[in-house]
């Protein structure tokens, strides 16, 4: 279950295995199917239509609400996908599509990442379309910009109960996972004290 296992928390622990797989999660009006590739998620599949393409490209003003009812249509009638459909109307040129493409995959796992009920399951070895690497998501910003969205002050602190005094210190591995992430004051501060000397809660 997701209240045992937060997605966020999950989806690093798979990329610490290097999961290859599709994780399917669901909750009551939503379902979603994260392909991951060696842990690093590559494509998001949702049945949720406000995280369809054209619904997003939409939202933006990148296209109207008649371009979006000609490509419904076009949908229906040729059986394609969104995506072709866009650029046989030619709403969009092959290289926004892409930028598009990439911002919904990010879309969908920062919706996901928030979900607090709900269950997931892992099927091993299940694989995305073969371009889908272009696709792929860096879990170590995202889980960070997740946890700014979705998670109080109150619910980190939560999660890392059992190690809050522990003493904090840098791994051979820190440097290169702290050059991913998105830097501000507070992170630059929080880095600077992982010298051994304080605790996790300090």
């Amino acid at each position: 279950s997701l209240e045992e296992w937060p997605l966020p928390v999950l989806l690093l622990r798979l990329y610490r295995r290097r999961t290859s797989g599709a994780l399917h999660v669901s909750r009551p009006g939503g379902e979603k199917r994260i392909f991951l590739r060696e842990g690093v998620p590559v494509m998001a599949e949702s049945n949720l239509p406000s995280e369809s393409l054209g619904v997003m490209l939409m939202d933006a003003g990148r296209i109207t609400r008649d371009d979006y009812a000609r490509v419904v249509e076009a949908v229906r009638t040729r059986r394609c996908k969104e995506g072709a459909a866009l650029l046989g109307l030619e709403l969009v040129a092959p290289r926004e599509l892409y930028e598009a493409l990439k911002q919904q995959v990010r879309r969908r796992l920062l919706d996901c990442l928030g979900w607090t009920r709900g269950s997931f399951a892992l099927e091993a070895g299940a694989a995305p379309v073969e371009d889908a690497s272009a696709f792929r998501c860096d879990p170590i910003p995202l889980v960070q910009e997740a946890i700014a969205i979705h998670w109080s002050p109150a619910t980190l602190r939560a999660h890392l109960a059992a190690k809050l005094d522990a003493y904090a210190a840098a791994t051979p591995r820190t440097e290169a996972l702290v050059s991913r992430l998105f830097r501000d004051a507070d992170v630059d501060a929080f880095v600077a004290g992982l010298g051994g000397d304080a605790t996790l809660a300090a």
